[in-house]
């Protein structure tokens, strides 16, 4: 019978990988988030969105450098895959999808950036005539089209969600047999990955409430446990294979 390891577990394995490796895995989480906080504010200064087709101009430039900033996350996959392996990491790996496979990491970031901009421009946009109205319809249909976007987007991003660490373990395939290959390896997993991600609510909170400072040591937490997601349900029963 296949035994996969449980989220304590994945977690347990992700404090203990991270030990020692802590400040270089905060500097590439900082790093990212840097550039693309920059990336989206210098959109949103280039573009004014006081008008119809300013808004529609802010989305597409918003899109395009989401999904250009979004390569990025090849970079971060990279380096906690390497890390998870106890293979040699450094913060130039943040770079690996600009430098190697840059076009299947392209249009595998394409594809979420896509997900991303049907599943949530809707309720982005009505909770703007909301912000311009304060009228009280707007705000229920804000958190409509939330609701509708999340169903939507969960179990598509569930799905995809392995893509990056794919397209590192087989560097032959084409984008389209990566995604296809993270819907099929995620077949029967998905919920148990959703369980794993809702187990870090509480810590986000607290992120939050530590104004934001929590982040830092959150996010390769929660990074670390999903490399280590994905090396199990790439080879089960073999807890420390890859370590």
């Amino acid at each position: 019978m296949t035994r996969y390891q449980s989220n304590a577990q994945l977690k347990t394995l992700a404090k203990d990988r991270l030990t020692n490796h802590y400040r270089t895995a905060v500097t590439v989480f900082f790093l990212a988030w840097l550039i693309q906080f920059v990336s989206s504010e210098t959109a949103e200064r280039l573009v004014p969105s006081t008008t119809v087709p300013g808004t529609a101009l802010f989305l597409c430039l918003s899109f395009a450098v989401s999904v250009a900033a979004g390569v990025l996350d090849a970079g971060i996959s990279c380096f906690f895959l390497h890390l998870a392996c106890g293979r040699p990491c450094s913060l130039t790996a943040l770079f690996y999808g600009f430098r190697e496979q840059a076009d299947k990491a392209l249009s595998l970031s394409f594809v979420s950036g896509s997900l991303r901009l049907v599943c949530f421009t809707p309720w982005r946009l009505v909770f703007r005539q909301y912000l311009l109205s304060r009228a009280p319809g707007f705000l229920w249909l804000t958190l409509a089209c939330l609701a509708a976007g999340l169903f939507v987007y969960v179990p598509f991003s569930l799905m995809f969600s392995q893509s990056f660490y794919l397209m590192l373990d087989f560097p032959g395939c084409g984008a389209v047999q990566i995604l296809k290959m993270s819907a099929r390896i995620m077949k029967g997993h998905k919920k148990r990955l959703l369980c794993l991600e809702a187990g870090f609510l509480p810590l986000m909170l607290l992120g939050f409430l530590s104004l934001g400072f929590g982040f830092l040591w959150l996010l390769p937490y929660r990074q670390m446990a999903r490399t280590f997601f994905f090396l199990d349900v790439m080879a089960p029963d073999r807890p420390d294979s890859h370590v």
